[in-house]
C-alpha cells in the first residue's frame, strides 16, 4: 500500500514482517528513508499448540520462528552458535565479553497456545560466569504479551546474583557440561492463554558471555529432553516451501507406536504421514504432501512416538 496522507491507515492481511519507507518531498525536491523489518503481524493463532521444546538444532526454523531486537544497536546481541550447548551442537548466546554494560538485547518466542497442556511451564537451559567480583550487573528478565508484543508484562527473571553458573573467568566463557542450570518459570497464572509470546531480556554489566539451550513450554519441569530420549533430529524441510516438504527424524529405540500427523492452524487432520505404526531404531526420511494436496498456508506438524510429542511448524507457499 502507498499513501500520500499525513497519518495513513494501513491493514495488514497476512502475517509477516514488512519495511516501511518514507519519501517526503517539496519544491526542493524528494528523498526517502527505509526501515527494515519494523513491522512484524502475527497470526490470531497461536504458532503451536502442543508441549513444545525447541533445542535450537533447526537454524531454519530459528529463523522463522524467533526474532531478535538489538535495541541499542550495539555490535553484539543473540545469535545462534556452535561453541557450547546443552543438546546437539547449538545454543544461542550473547558475547557478553565484548559488551558495554548496560546494553539490551532480546530474545522473542513464536506464539503458544497454553490451554491444552497440562504442565504450565517454562523451562530453559542457562549458562553465564561473570569476568571477575567486580563485574556483577547482568541480569534475565522474562515477559509474556496477550495481544502478539505489543505491550509485555514482567514474569518472572533471574538476578545479577543468581544469573552465574560458573566462577568467574577472567577470558572469554565457553561452559562446560557441568556449567549448565535449568530455569524453570510457572505459567499456572496464564495457563488458560491461547495465544501467548515470551521475551527474554538480558541487561549487560561487563560479565561475560551467557548461553541459552533447550527452551522447553510445557514439558517436564527437570530433564526435559528426557521425555524425548527415543527422539532425536525431528525435522521438516525444506520449509517454507511450496513443493513436496519431507520430515527426517531419527529414533534412538525401537518405537511402538508412532503417528505423525498435520494439523492446520486451527488444530484440525488435515493428512496423516504415519498412523499409529511400529518403528525400529534408526534414521528415517519420509514425505508430508507428496501429492502436493495441501494449500497455501500455516501447519503443524506433529510428531508422537509413543506418546512422547514434538511439534514443528511447516509453511505452505
Amino acid at each position: 500500500s502507498s499513501s500520500s496522507s499525513q497519518n495513513p491507515s494501513v491493514t495488514y492481511n497476512v502475517a509477516g514482517v514488512y519495511n516501511t519507507t518514507n519519501r517526503p518531498s517539496s519544491s526542493a525536491g524528494t528523498d526517502s528513508i527505509t526501515k527494515t523489518n519494523i513491522i512484524t503481524v502475527s497470526s490470531l493463532m497461536a504458532d503451536y499448540t502442543a508441549a513444545f521444546v525447541d533445542d535450537l538444532e533447526n537454524t531454519t526454523q530459528f529463523n522463522n520462528d524467533w526474532r531478535i531486537e538489538n535495541l541499542d544497536l550495539g555490535t553484539q546481541t543473540w545469535e545462534l552458535n556452535t561453541v557450547a550447548s546443552t543438546s546437539g551442537s547449538q545454543s544461542v548466546r550473547i558475547r557478553n565479553f565484548f559488551v558495554d554494560s548496560g546494553q539490551v538485547d532480546e530474545l522473542i518466542s513464536p506464539s503458544y497456545d497454553l490451554s491444552v497442556l497440562s504442565n504450565k511451564t517454562l523451562t530453559f537451559k542457562q549458562a553465564f560466569a561473570k569476568r571477575s567480583a567486580q563485574y556483577s550487573g547482568e541480569r534475565i528478565l522474562v515477559y509474556y504479551s496477550l495481544n502478539c508484543g505489543e505491550s509485555w508484562l514482567l514474569k518472572s527473571g533471574v538476578s545479577a546474583t543468581a544469573l552465574p553458573t560458573a566462577p568467574d573467568h577472567g577470558s572469554v566463557f565457553v561452559p562446560t557440561a557441568s556449567e549448565w542450570v535449568e530455569r524453570t518459570i510457572d505459567l499456572t497464572s496464564i495457563g488458560n492463554a491461547t495465544n501467548v509470546r515470551f521475551k527474554l531480556q538480558f541487561t549487560s554489566g561487563d560479565g561475560n558471555d551467557i548461553y541459552i539451550d533447550d527452551i522447553n513450554i510445557g514439558g517436564a519441569a527437570v530433564g526435559i529432553k528426557d521425555n524425548f530420549s527415543s527422539i532425536a533430529n525431528f525435522n521438516v524441510y525444506p520449509n517454507p516451501t511450496n513443493a513436496n516438504a519431507k520430515v527426517s527424524f531419527s529414533l534412538t529405540t525401537d518405537i511402538s507406536k508412532l503417528s505423525i500427523t498435520v494439523k492446520n492452524a486451527l488444530g484440525q487432520n488435515v493428512t496423516n504421514v504415519i498412523n499409529g505404526q511400529a518403528f525400529n531404531a534408526g534414521k528415517y526420511t519420509l514425505n508430508i504432501d507428496e501429492q502436493r494436496s495441501l494449500s497455501k498456508g500455516i501447519y503443524f506438524v506433529e510428531f508422537n512416538a509413543d506418546n512422547n510429542i514434538q511439534t514443528q511448524k511447516l509453511i505452505i507457499q
